[in-house]
């Protein structure tokens, strides 16, 4: 009977209990072993002759790292495949921004925790309610009250989430339903401080995201849709809100029987704040999520980025959505944007063929975080690299050594004056075609790379180029000088050409030290700059995982191997950031820098592709931070 049919089999979260978890032994010759989920999942597909397996997860790193390909385990062998971000989708990158695009426009939705605020809670000894959570609270009573006002009377959710400990929760219920009573009583009374204070947290929040902005990241939103009433056209709403009918506390965890758990029961929508832990880590959607405090720190990716629940949809008040949470968190979210951008990158690289099974998905690590759970990434090759495909950039630079930023000048008037070729200008820059490697390979020798460069380093970057050499690829290259049109001062790296040095802050790191972290050195379109500028506005909307493709494609259309392309960035010591965002800071450098990216063609070569993995050393710390 089973012979004739076709069986599909959908895992869903399938990163959480089907990768195998089981520690093994590789030589002691025994037979293969499986936790037993995953046992039970290998032994279902293998049941059948005619079966596809396919998991869904937002979090696919343990899927990728668990096992090698096999009929014994759950590899995705076939392909993989990234769904595409719907513009509305309310996401990480237009929360926390990316390391990649530091001068972006973001929302405006984040307040900063010190976690002194929240430690004697989450210690159990705190004997009153933490003023972080209590202008917190504030604020999603007055939100929730402008959404009524705004038509949008559907549930709103407030996350409250300090600890996985229930204790913490038990002892936060208490604090925030004496506080939550306090303030019904004042507000129904009048009382004229708590009225100032309310009226205060409006004026400061309302026009934080306006609808111009709104309208710029989202763009099927209605500018219209996004009214802010002054404080008072709001008060009767929000006495609407505290009433006791229409404000609730839940604690959800494994301990409340399911009669007092967090339910949604559509005909009666209000404000609800839960508290808790681990069962709102995964998986639970939280309708009308308005407000999140979250402090809880986790030492892997797949965890942080499922306990925050916020992302999805907020039609119509997105404007609205807060997030109280700690500057590491924070830092934490962006990084982990940027690693979900590189993997798409990665997966935009599959194709009917070369499949998964043929190279592996590359994830970056961070010094504090494990990319998941240590026995569900087994197979994997800690810090190994492989640059087809991708680019690796200088993300690192010294900006108060004179000496070094000097050499590395000198060095780039070197390379520039030894290439024959006469540069062109377009695409706002100078390019040089037709560029030898080994005049590439000079020039990496005598740069000074910064240590902190993980992937940008000199050792790796020689010996991918002589490893791809030696299979006949990276032959020729491009070197391309970035220019702005018009500046104070003309940067002079080669007569042939006049150069006015880019503006590009550094991080604001908090820290005044001699190291710039830069997050992106690239403008719009910078991965494909050395392509004709017809083709080159044509994709001015492409996202940056389909540059590359984009790029292989032109020389693929010429009958050429795509070359190998340095991008140079001579940067202005006294650049400013382009957004009052936070997150970038001045460069104050002693002199002119010069940052770089190398962008390396896709290469089809999968016997390349088995070999060109580079381990680097790095070290990692796997406790929570606070």
């Amino acid at each position: 009977f089973w012979k004739k049919k076709q069986i599909l089999i959908i895992d869903d979260e399938c990163d959480q209990y089907s990768p195998n978890v089981v520690l093994r032994d590789e030589d002691d010759g025994s037979e293969y072993k499986h936790s037993s989920i995953n046992g039970l999942i290998v032994d279902l597909i293998n049941l059948f002759p005619r079966v596809s397996y396919v998991g869904y997860t937002a979090t696919p790193f343990a899927n990728v790292l668990n096992e090698l390909p096999s009929e014994e385990s759950l590899y995705p062998e076939d392909f993989i495949y990234a769904l595409d971000k719907n513009e509305n989708y309310y996401g990480s990158e237009k929360i926390f921004g990316s390391d990649e695009e530091p001068e972006s426009e973001i929302l405006d939705a984040i307040n900063i925790v010190e976690p002194e605020e929240y430690r004697k809670l989450k210690n159990g000894i705190e004997k009153e309610i933490p003023e972080s959570i209590k202008t917190a609270i504030n604020y999603f009573i007055i939100a929730t009250a402008c959404k009524y006002k705004r038509e949008l009377r559907d549930f709103s959710t407030m996350l409250v989430h300090i600890d996985l400990r229930v204790s913490v929760h038990a002892n936060a219920e208490s604090l925030i339903l004496s506080y939550i009573d306090e303030l019904k009583e004042k507000l129904r009374d009048k009382d004229e401080s708590t009225i100032f204070l309310f009226e205060k947290i409006w004026e400061t929040e309302k026009d934080r995201n306006a609808p111009e902005r709104i309208k710029r990241l989202f763009p099927n939103s209605n500018e219209a849709d996004y009214v802010t009433p002054e404080f008072e056209e709001l008060y009767d709403e929000i006495l609407n809100v505290i009433s006791d009918k229409n404000l609730e506390v839940v604690v959800d965890n494994s301990t409340r029987p399911a009669e007092q758990r967090l339910t949604y029961d559509k005909e009666n929508p209000h404000a609800i704040i839960v508290i808790g832990g681990n069962t709102l880590a995964r998986g639970l959607t939280l309708e009308g999520l308005l407000v999140s405090y979250f402090v809880r720190s986790s030492n892997t990716y797949d965890t942080l980025l499922q306990m925050g629940r916020w992302f999805g949809y907020r039609t119509k008040y997105e404007d609205l959505s807060r997030i109280w949470t700690t500057e590491n968190l924070l830092n934490n979210f962006r990084f982990l944007c940027t690693v979900e951008n590189e993997i798409r990158e990665e997966i935009a690289n599959y194709s009917f063929d070369i499949t998964p099974k043929d190279f592996a998905m590359r994830i970056k690590t961070h010094p504090r975080m494990r990319i998941t759970r240590a026995l569900a990434m087994q197979a994997a090759q800690i810090n190994m690299i492989n640059f087809a495909g991708t680019y690796s950039e200088t993300y690192n630079l010294d900006r108060w050594n004179v000496d070094l930023i000097n050499q590395n000048i000198e060095a780039t008037k070197l390379l520039l004056s030894t290439l024959s070729d006469k540069p062109e200008y377009h695409n706002n820059a100078w390019i040089y075609k037709n560029c030898s490697v080994q005049d590439v390979l000079a020039y990496i020798s005598s740069y000074q790379f910064n240590e902190k460069n993980n992937t940008c380093k000199k050792d790796i970057l020689e010996t991918y180029i002589q490893k791809a050499l030696q299979k006949g690829h990276l032959t020729n290259w491009n070197v391309v000088v970035k220019t702005i049109q018009d500046g104070e001062e003309e940067f002079v790296l080669d007569k042939r050409i006049k150069c006015y040095p880019v503006n590009r802050s550094r991080l604001n790191d908090g820290l005044d030290s001699n190291i710039a972290h830069f997050k992106d050195f690239r403008d719009a379109r910078d991965l494909m700059i050395d392509i004709d500028t017809e083709t080159w506005k044509n994709t001015q909307n492409a996202a940056k995982e389909k540059q590359i493709r984009l790029r292989k494609e032109y020389y693929d259309g010429l009958g050429i191997e795509t070359p190998g392309m340095l991008l140079i960035y001579p940067i202005n010591k006294d650049s400013v950031p382009k957004f009052k965002n936070g997150m970038q800071t001045e460069l104050k450098a002693k002199q002119n820098l010069i940052g770089l990216i190398f962008v390396f063609p896709q290469i089809e070569d999968k016997d390349l592709f088995q070999y060109m993995s580079i381990p680097l050393d790095t070290s990692f710390d796997f406790d929570d931070e606070e």
